[in-house]
């Protein structure tokens, strides 16, 4: 991955928490990143409507979109039970949190296949997927 640029900005989306401001100033020159949020407007505990804000930098508004995470989240807590408000599995534990979390993340990018690629795959990183039989007896 490269360091972004003003010519090749950083995109960044996220929900309305304004904690992801400051984090973003601090990690980022502004000047090289485009940053919008996705409010979800609710009623009754129902979405009734999706505010897009340009925070800084510009994005277009078809382009701000919180599908890919929402996606991706929804996909967590399904597979991984502790992502789910507390239940039987909820962890208290960060770090059995974070090593789920890992293995997930490997699961996801070196296995499991979208239209026959790996996110690994789809990068370059790799020719083939892996299975989980290659993933443990490889030796790094």
């Amino acid at each position: 991955m490269r360091k972004p640029t003003k010519r090749h900005k950083l995109k960044i989306i996220s929900d309305g928490n304004d904690q992801n401001i400051e984090a973003i100033k601090n990690n980022f020159d502004e000047n090289c990143a485009d940053y919008a949020q996705v409010i979800k407007v609710r009623e009754n505990q129902i979405v009734i409507a999706l505010e897009k804000r340009n925070i800084f930098g510009r994005m277009m508004g078809e382009k701000i979109t919180m599908h890919k995470i929402d996606s991706y989240c929804g996909t967590l807590r399904e597979r991984i039970p502790i992502y789910v408000r507390e239940t039987k599995a909820f962890s208290k534990k960060r770090q059995n949190v974070e090593n789920r979390l890992d293995i997930f993340q490997v699961y996801r990018n070196l296995i499991w296949k979208n239209k026959g690629k790996t996110p690994a795959m789809k990068e370059g990183l790799m020719k083939h997927p892996l299975t989980w039989e290659k993933l443990l007896i490889r030796r790094f």
